[in-house]
């Protein structure tokens, strides 16, 4: 059995279609065709059959899938330490964020980073907290930061760093008239984050300790779009203290607060895959990191 033909495996079991996979692999569909052949015959086992105009893989294929997977890691973990004992100075670190997360805080880390290691090229792609923790088990990431659940899972991604924040209501100067404390909160409106992200979560478990059904007439997956519908008075939002930081302090948004209501409370973590070893630019992301202790408070 061979490392080639394993990947090979791998990519087919991903894209379904034996073009795509030969793209991907720069190898013709004949030469992918026949180390999937010679892997089965190694293995006395069919692994995929025709599904239309696909490929699917057998109760085999689905049983030698994740032990594949795993070989690939573990080819990767050996090249980045192998790299790492070379004291490589250049690569790729991929990065996962929140959207919102993306557009403000990470921009700042990523300023830090830049500084200290100028010719690392640098990839970021965003998506939930459930995709990017998901993406670091796969070893798709080497890093990722989110808005952190309230309990992580213990066979979940190592948190390397955490920056705890407020989540705050906060509307339009002059929304109901300037006032900044409001006894009840049903009829109000609120422009909220769609339900089923992270932040939403934590706003439904604060209102629902406040014994509160709040009235929602819009929802959104990014903050930025919040903001726009707070701006002209359609409601009011909840949204993380340091995405609205700037309109707080030019005056254009107002922090609404409720009577008798604890803060809200959340957190940024940044967090590797548990157990990987971490490239040289890797570290070093981590190592500044650790040292940001104010980085949500950066302009």
């Amino acid at each position: 059995m061979e490392f080639r033909e394993i990947r090979s495996f791998v990519v087919l079991s991903d894209l379904q279609n034996i073009t795509r996979a030969a793209e991907v692999l720069h190898l013709s569909p004949a030469a992918v065709h026949k180390q999937i052949k010679m892997l089965e015959q190694e293995l006395g086992a069919r692994l995929y059959e025709k599904a239309g105009r696909r490929l699917r893989l057998t109760q085999a294929g689905e049983t030698l899938l994740p032990y594949a997977r795993d070989l690939m890691v573990r080819c990767r973990e050996t090249v980045a330490a192998f790299e790492e004992w070379k004291d490589a100075k250049r690569g790729l670190l991929r990065l996962g964020s929140g959207a919102g997360i993306s557009v403000i805080v990470l921009p700042r880390l990523l300023s830090l980073f830049r500084s200290s290691y100028p010719d690392i090229e640098v990839t970021v792609d965003t998506g939930s907290t459930a995709s990017l923790v998901h993406a670091l088990g796969e070893a798709a990431l080497d890093a990722a930061m989110f808005v952190a659940p309230e309990a992580m899972d213990a066979s979940g991604p190592d948190i390397v760093a955490s920056w705890p924040y407020r989540i705050v209501a906060v509307a339009a100067r002059e929304f109901g008239g300037g006032e900044r404390t409001i006894g009840d909160p049903r009829e109000l409106p609120f422009v909220l984050f769609k339900e089923g992200s992270q932040i939403e979560r934590a706003i439904d478990a604060h209102f629902l300790r406040l014994g509160v059904q709040p009235r929602v007439v819009m929802r959104f997956d990014h903050a930025e779009a919040i903001k726009s519908m707070v701006r002209i008075g359609v409601g009011i939002g909840m949204l993380p203290r340091w995405s609205v930081s700037a309109e707080l302090a030019s005056g254009d948004f107002v922090e609404v607060k409720f009577d008798d209501a604890t803060p809200l409370k959340s957190r940024i973590v940044l967090a590797v895959r548990r157990g990987g070893i971490l490239p040289p630019a890797v570290r070093g992301l981590v190592e500044i990191a650790r040292h940001e202790v104010d980085l949500l408070d950066r302009e």
